[in-house]
């Protein structure tokens, strides 16, 4: 490409985009083009994959916009820096976006195109924690690790608690700590009669995740668990924490304030 070819392409690019126009943004790579931002999930290859990748960011941000504050053009290649946002209107991916957020990144794009024009590469360097923070997504959830990858399993058991499929969440040699419990629980079907233990206990038990940490292989968990015990309704705040073994729990510990069902016990009691 000659630099006005180079010009025009990337002019075109950046067009398509600021017109939130998904086809023509996906039209404006090879084949086997590819899209990432550097530190936010996978690479997006394909003009299919690019599509629905631009389509879900528009209707995430419906007034996105790009503005450059400079380029600087190389042999077929051409780097922008600038700023890209918008106001959320929907969520992003499914990763937790909260409508209603205003987005304003600094932002810089390497385009890397082929002779004919075509993209073979957009690079975007951003800083994904200023993105998380303005859009209110957990930084965990776009950098997965064993510990974050967890939390959907999580929070799909203790939606409806079923003891039965404990042993597919922790190893056979699982060591965990529950407070108020005299000893410390050892292996996985000792674990598996204490979670039985506790849905008895408390009727309609369930845990939702308030919040979360997860690092490597471990994460700490917010939650607030519900239920009936003694038929008083109770409500509990806690956390767990896990660590990991080959994608399974293989230690945890698990506070709350028993004092709570204490007190429950006492007046179903009366």
């Amino acid at each position: 490409m000659n630099h006005s070819e180079l010009v025009a392409a990337t002019a075109a690019y950046a067009a398509a985009k600021n017109a939130h126009d998904a086809d023509a943004v996906a039209a404006a790579y090879a084949p086997d083009g590819v899209y990432q931002s550097v530190g936010f999930g996978e690479p997006v290859q394909g003009h299919e994959p690019l599509k629905g990748f631009y389509q879900a960011l528009f209707t995430a941000l419906p007034n996105y916009h790009g503005e450059f504050e400079g380029i600087a053009y190389g042999e077929n290649t051409a780097v922008a820096w600038g700023r890209f946002g918008g106001t959320i209107a929907a969520d992003f991916l499914g990763l937790g976006a909260h409508v209603g957020r205003v987005v304003d990144i600094p932002v810089t794009f390497v385009c890397t195109f082929r002779d004919d024009g075509l993209l073979i590469s957009d690079v975007g360097y951003f800083d994904v924690a200023t993105f998380c923070e303005q859009t209110g997504i957990r930084l965990a959830a776009v950098r997965p690790t064993i510990g974050g990858g967890f939390i959907p399993g999580y929070e799909a058991f203790w939606a409806a608690p079923d003891p039965d499929l404990v042993p597919q969440i922790g190893t056979e040699d699982l060591r965990s700590t529950w407070v108020g419990q005299p000893a410390e629980i050892v292996g996985i079907s000792a674990y598996q009669e204490h979670i039985r233990a506790m849905t008895k206990l408390i009727p309609g038990l369930k845990v939702e995740v308030v919040d979360f940490l997860a690092e490597d292989d471990t994460v700490f968990i917010e939650f607030v668990a519900t239920g009936t015990v003694g038929g008083q309704p109770v409500r509990f705040k806690g956390l767990d924490r896990f660590r990991f073994r080959d994608g399974r729990v293989c230690d945890g510990v698990t506070m709350y304030d028993d004092s709570v069902l204490r007190r429950a016990l006492e007046a179903g009691s009366q």
